[in-house]
């Protein structure tokens, strides 16, 4: 039997002619050919799936997409979540109290401030570390909060300077003319641990100078002693 081409306009054939016709249409010899279904096209790339990432792949950092342009999570074709991962900055956060010297007979011969704790703090570092020392930890470090009257302080710094700058505290000697010393209290890494530490230390400390001052103790200072303790409450990374 001589074979004939398939056409799509012919009628139905069944049996070996439609063999011998699908053979001879794919190239094959007559009553050799296997008629299979036709194969689904490839499916078309996503364009977009280089910016999405699956959990099991490392994420885009910040640097490399607008936060305000782009989603931070969702789903591929596969069902499969992505995300974005923000880089976080790990910070320390040092409770510390300060002594001061009053062997000249003045009650507070200096007034702490953030500023002159940040100034004495900045030129320690800058002593015994030097000009690289002192820019490395300028990036986190902050002096978050100071109590002028239980000579309590709240220092902020990063977690990979923090000893650094741990240790230029310890060697700081003086603010101005008056000697001085610091004590450390308490390391946290995160803001809540650090405000709960603080307070626990300045109510015992307040308690203290309740005690000693006696009568000295004027609505002043109360009133000081309540607006330190709202703004610890308030305190933000």
């Amino acid at each position: 039997m001589a074979s004939s081409t398939f056409s799509p306009d012919s009628p139905p054939i069944d049996g070996p002619e439609r063999a011998e016709q699908t053979g001879a249409a794919c190239g094959l010899g007559a009553r050799s050919g296997t008629w299979l279904p036709p194969r689904a096209p490839p499916p078309l790339l996503d364009c977009c799936a280089a910016a999405r990432r699956p959990l099991s792949t490392p994420a885009l950092s910040c640097a490399t997409r607008d936060s305000a342009s782009l989603p931070s999570t969702g789903h591929d074709k596969q069902g499969r979540k992505w995300f974005y991962s923000m880089v976080h900055f790990k910070n320390r956060y040092m409770v510390m109290e300060v002594f001061i010297d009053a062997s000249r007979g003045e009650a507070d011969p200096v007034i702490l401030t953030q500023f002159n704790i940040t100034k004495v703090i900045r030129d320690s570092i800058q002593l015994n570390f030097g000009e690289c020392g002192l820019a490395a930890s300028l990036g986190s470090l902050q002096v978050k909060y100071v109590n002028p009257v239980t000579k309590l302080c709240v220092i902020r710094v990063s977690r990979e300077d923090h000893q650094k700058v741990w240790a230029a505290i310890t060697m700081v000697k003086s603010i101005g003319k008056i000697p001085v010393s610091f004590n450390l209290l308490d390391v946290s890494g995160s803001i809540r641990a650090c405000k709960k530490a603080a307070l626990e230390c300045e109510e015992a400390k307040f308690e203290q100078y309740k005690l000693a001052a006696g009568d000295r103790m004027t609505q002043e200072i109360i009133e000081s002693m309540q607006s330190c303790f709202a703004k610890l409450k308030g305190l933000d990374s």
